[in-house]
């Protein structure tokens, strides 16, 4: 691990998200919505150096591809492949193997972030997610406000429903099937609006739970109150390490000859920049 306590930290709550929300995009979307960055190496002008930006999805997607946050090391996960095509041998790389292919693999090599049971769940949810695998288990619902998202199912064709939003502020759910559109060309199975359906069964749900009803809203409020200390966590340490490069800039300013002004000025503008963030 980085002995950075904010690198520490916010790569750890990458991988609380995955495991609270099941997708990497939805991962991606939540720390861009709350402006939470992610580290990075850059190239300076004679070294490498730990920049702070806004993660991209190959910047999540990579982070759980890699066993090294499950304390592994690997080695020989690729392969090169070879093809004839028009009478020529073509070569490509970068062709993932299967674990049990890797030319190493070391468990328990060093300490990580996740288990290595977890880096596997992780690897079977990134699979179902990109190749639409076990097509006939519910699906977890993906953000949005609709109820029954990723819980119904075209009594037609047997495909999940999709949940489409409008209005002023997308919060009216419709579902539909396409599935046959898409696939076939023939006409939507089914399209309905979602906010009778929903009310319809939100009016259950609490008769359904109403003996567990307080230990889950306390476990509710307990799992809202745990997210929002991470946020703070995150923007806390963010903040501590702006205040010491304001610091650093600061020294560095008053460490100039002020008859230099070619340096004096960089270095002041470099402590306002500092001072801004």
């Amino acid at each position: 691990m980085d002995p950075d306590r904010r690198v520490q930290q916010v790569i750890g709550l990458v991988f609380s998200k995955v495991a609270e929300f099941g997708s990497a995009r939805q991962v991606l979307l939540w720390f861009r919505g709350e402006k939470v960055s992610l580290p990075s190496w850059a190239h300076g002008e004679s070294r490498l150096e730990l920049i702070w930006k806004l993660p991209v999805y190959n910047t999540i997607w990579h982070m759980l591809r890699n066993p090294m946050y499950a304390g592994a090391y690997a080695f020989g996960k690729t392969e090169a492949r070879t093809r004839v095509i028009n009478g020529r041998a073509r070569k490509t790389i970068g062709h993932q193997k299967p674990v049990e292919n890797w030319t190493v693999l070391i468990r328990d090599h060093h300490s990580g972030y996740i288990t290595w049971e977890q880096y596997e769940r992780n690897q079977l949810m990134l699979a179902d997610n990109a190749h639409m695998k076990s097509r006939m288990e519910p699906k977890a619902g993906r953000g949005g406000r609709s109820l029954l998202a990723g819980l119904l199912r075209c009594r037609r064709c047997g495909r999940m429903l999709h949940v489409a939003y409008s209005g002023n502020r997308s919060e009216v759910p419709r579902y539909h099937c396409r599935g046959a559109q898409i696939n076939h060309g023939e006409a939507w199975c089914i399209s309905f609006g979602g906010l009778r359906p929903d009310r319809a069964v939100a009016a259950e749900i609490p008769k359904a739970v109403e003996g567990n009803g307080i230990e889950a809203a306390l476990e509710a409020a307990a799992r809202i109150a745990e997210q929002r200390s991470q946020q703070r966590q995150a923007m806390s340490l963010e903040l501590e390490q702006a205040r010491y490069e304001v610091r650093l800039a600061a020294r560095r300013y008053e460490a100039v000859d002020p008859d230099n002004r070619l340096v004096a000025a960089e270095l002041e503008t470099r402590w306002n920049a500092a001072l801004r963030r």
